[in-house]
């Protein structure tokens, strides 16, 4: 096809034709969750640690912007204070015996901890309680004693 007003119609023979490649296909990151229980000094209660973790690969996106920390304590513990680090955005909530936290997915190699002091009844003996992660569905248990 000559282009009208082409003063060199003979380019017009040879075209080049290519494709431009789609969007890179994404990466799925591998989160883990993690949850410890440390007792503190007798009749102190306990400290409870909960770390959602993203191992990468480095160049993962993941698959959900916000997600949230739960966890449902046992019967007979109560939650004293509630303390959440690693990435801007985080907030938590919490009842006697619930804690919520939300915020962004952490990026590859970053980490968000949430630090839950507890307060033991007298009747509390023992349980094995656990954390989960939604819309991940991943969850992390620890024995309490």
């Amino acid at each position: 096809m000559v282009a009208e007003g082409d003063e060199r119609p003979v380019n017009d023979e040879r075209c080049v034709s290519f494709t431009l490649p789609g969007a890179p296909t994404p990466v799925a990151c591998s989160f883990g969750l993690e949850k410890t229980v440390t007792p503190g000094a007798t009749g102190a209660g306990m400290a409870v640690t909960i770390t959602l973790v993203n191992s990468g690969p480095v160049e993962c996106v993941p698959s959900h912007r916000e997600v949230t920390v739960i966890d449902e304590l046992p019967s007979g513990v109560t939650v004293e204070a509630v303390q959440v680090s690693g990435i801007a955005g985080w907030a938590c909530a919490s009842t006697e015996q619930v804690v919520q936290c939300d915020g962004p997915a952490p990026s590859a190699g970053e980490r968000v901890t949430v630090a839950i002091r507890v307060a033991l009844r007298a009747e509390f003996e023992s349980a094995v309680n656990c954390a989960w992660v939604e819309p991940l569905g991943i969850q992390a248990c620890a024995a309490m004693r």
